[in-house]
């Protein structure tokens, strides 16, 4: 599934040449695409130390213009959303394509997965408010992973914790096509500061055993305080490998 957005234009300040949960300038080169990548070493004698950036497709970004060499500042088995422009290749490609590297953000949290019978199970996974992003940073669906922008309040964001829960007794007898997930943040106490942005990408890999036959994915947002939330995700056509 190819998951490379068009530009997007950041209406958040996030934007800066190497992006982290805390930034500190703007940077206006986007390129025209995003994608999220996970970082790994090439298998090559000739060339043990060079960076592979792979997508959730297993394609390969060949990055053959670094002008603010940020493939230095990445470390293999990271998750990162990388802006890039291609260079004289069809964006469509399956397998590879060239780019010109603009911008990496490396603040990308991984939600733990977990499953419970109850909703009542969901407490010791946190109920802290946050908000998901619709626009510009929609919330998507790869083979591999769910990815959300949230934003949330507080001072240190590596405190705060995500839990991706299946709960049996949310699941629906009388609608068998839908699959009921949870998303749960636990800031804990960390709930006061500034609002930052950042993305977090949900692994599917334990759920998968649970596609067969449904044709969408509700992820239901544990928002204490807040209107509750649902995010609907198509599970037609998607890959399960």
């Amino acid at each position: 599934m190819k998951h490379s957005i068009k530009r997007v234009i950041s209406l958040l300040s996030l934007s800066i040449i190497f992006s982290s949960c805390f930034p500190e300038e703007e940077y206006p080169d986007y390129g025209s695409y995003l994608s999220f990548v996970t970082v790994s070493k090439a298998e090559s004698d000739t060339e043990p130390s060079k960076i592979v950036l792979r997508d959730d497709s297993d394609r390969i970004l060949n990055v053959l213009e670094d002008p603010y060499l940020l493939l230095k500042a990445l470390k293999p088995s990271q998750r990162a959303v990388v802006y890039f422009d291609p260079i004289d290749c069809d964006i469509m490609q399956p397998e590879s394509i060239d780019v010109r590297l603009c911008q990496v953000d490396t603040c990308v949290f991984i939600s733990k997965t977990a499953f419970v019978e109850t909703e009542k199970d969901l407490d010791s996974f946190g109920s802290d408010s946050f908000q998901v992003n619709e626009s510009p940073y929609f919330p998507s669906i790869t083979s591999k992973y769910i990815n959300l922008f949230i934003g949330a309040f507080g001072i240190n964001p590596y405190l705060h914790k995500f839990t991706t829960a299946y709960v049996s007794e949310s699941q629906n007898p009388s609608e068998p096509e839908k699959l009921y997930l949870h998303f749960c943040h636990n800031a804990n106490k960390d709930t006061s500061g500034y609002q930052y942005w950042h993305w977090v990408s949900i692994p599917l890999e334990d759920f998968k055993h649970l596609f067969p036959e449904k044709d969408n994915l509700i992820l239901k947002i544990r928002n204490l305080g807040a209107m509750d939330k649902a995010i609907n995700f198509s599970l037609k056509n998607l890959p399960l490998e």
